[in-house]
Order: structure tokens, then C-alpha cells, then sequence
């Protein structure tokens, strides 16, 4: 779970009461770390206390606890953050849509900002290499190169007759 800013974190909590408590009628509601439960921010009657009497399983990341001072809705969050909602046991279906609608906004405040990578300079293109063009009539033209002299000991000399 990352730290949030305070930007953040009070956006979550009007997000939190805005779309769960004062839409969906819940009667409180808490951001917590999945992983160990500290609370984030708490809304509403978050000081009820009792033991809980089930579980029920409602989808993937969805459930609901039910208890004697009424049910809590508990949704997973990106990022390792849950949502729990009290609720009376009539509003249930308010409060998961509410919910479903907030996901976006929750997702959004929660996931770690993206990464931006600085931009690649595009590659320069080198120009086409430029063909020559053929001589004009006004072209100079090169001399031939003069031919090797032999090297002395390839010049044949005539031979001599031997004397006798």
C-alpha cells in the first residue's frame, strides 16, 4: 500500500461519504489496508462493536458480514485498500451499486500514479546518399596514366656470342 498525500486522502474521505453514507443511506463507512486493517478514514457510526454471526461470500472481493448492529459490506480496492460499509440489512443492494459506481473515482485516487518515461528523441534520417552525375560535354577529362618503366633486370639484352 502506498502513502497518500493529504490531497488524496481528502478527496477519499468526500468520495467515501458522498457516494456510500450520504447515497446509499449506510450509517458509516472505513478505508482500510487489507493487508493489516489499520483504518484510513472512518465515516459515520464507526464506533459499533459486537461479534459477528457470518460471512457471506457476494463475488469475487465482495462480501458481507452480518452482526447484531447491523451488516458490514466489505469490497477489495486496488492497491491493497478494502471498503467497509454498515449498513441495515434492507440497504445492501444500495450500497453495492453505489459502490460499483464509485469504483472508478476509488481506482483512480488509489492505484500508484503511472510512471512516465521521458520522451525518445526520434532517430534522424540520413539523407540518400546523392549519385554523381554524368560528365557534361564540359567535363574534363583525365589522362590516361604513362605506362611502368620494367624494372632492369626484366629489359632483355641482347646476348652476346661467345668469342672463339
Amino acid at each position: 500500500m502506498r502513502l497518500l498525500s493529504n490531497d488524496e486522502h481528502d478527496r477519499l474521505w468526500h468520495l467515501c461519504n458522498r457516494v456510500v453514507v450520504e447515497a446509499a443511506g449506510a450509517r458509516a463507512a472505513m478505508l482500510c489496508d487489507a493487508r493489516d486493517g489499520n483504518v484510513l478514514i472512518s465515516i459515520g457510526e464507526t464506533g459499533q462493536s459486537g461479534a459477528p454471526t457470518g460471512v457471506t461470500a457476494l463475488g469475487p472481493g465482495e462480501r458481507v458480514v452480518d452482526g447484531p448492529q447491523g451488516n458490514v459490506y466489505g469490497v477489495d480496492l486496488p492497491n491493497d485498500f478494502m471498503l467497509a460499509v454498515l449498513h441495515d440489512a434492507g440497504a445492501l443492494e444500495a450500497v453495492r451499486a453505489a459502490v460499483n459506481r464509485a469504483t472508478a473515482a476509488f481506482a483512480e485516487l488509489l492505484l500508484p500514479p503511472a510512471v512516465v518515461l521521458p520522451e525518445k528523441k526520434p532517430k534522424k534520417r540520413r539523407a540518400p546518399a546523392k549519385k554523381k552525375a554524368a560528365p557534361g560535354p564540359k567535363a574534363k577529362k583525365k589522362k590516361p596514366a604513362p605506362p611502368k618503366k620494367k624494372a632492369r633486370a626484366a629489359r632483355a639484352k641482347p646476348k652476346q656470342k661467345a668469342r672463339r
